[in-house]
């Protein structure tokens, strides 16, 4: 079944990017645009109750929440990923000094590793080790949260 934080208010709402925290909550921001004024608005859904298993201190940024949609659905999935470095690397990476990080995915249905060198090729996911889950008055940024764990605020 579909976590609920990834399905958009409405048909035409986009969902934009995921945040998965060190904790397990996800965050889905997604884009309307109000078409009698032309203007672009986010929203914010939310869900504590943890779908996939972190190992990873921080937060993992889904430029294309696709992919942490299709992992929330593998059964008993845990995520792990790692600070970029350039001893990771092949031979090839390590002579041009270039960092290299992956995410890997195991679950009862498998295993995956995607392989990253940040600033150089575009995986459409970002390690952020440091950034902690905050809410500020129930908004995200400029992003309201609408919705945590399926309920409507």
């Amino acid at each position: 079944m579909i976590n609920k934080v990834f399905k958009p208010l409405k048909k035409l709402d986009k969902l934009n990017c995921a945040y998965l925290y060190e904790d397990g909550q996800v965050l889905c921001i997604f884009e309307r645009t109000v078409k009698d004024i032309g203007k672009r608005t986010e929203y914010a859904k939310l869900a504590t109750k943890r779908s996939v298993r972190p190992n990873f201190r921080g937060r993992i940024v889904f430029h294309q929440p696709a992919l942490l949609l299709a992992i929330s659905l593998m059964k008993d999935a845990a995520i792990t990923i790692n600070v970029p470095s350039v001893e990771r690397g092949s031979d090839n990476s390590k002579k041009r000094g270039l960092a290299v990080n992956d995410l890997i995915v195991n679950s009862a249905d498998g295993y995956f590793s995607i392989v990253m060198i940040p600033d150089v090729l575009s995986s459409g996911i970002t390690y952020q080790p440091e950034a902690q889950f905050k809410l500020i008055n129930d908004k995200y940024g400029d992003a309201p949260v609408v919705e945590v764990d399926g309920v409507k605020l």
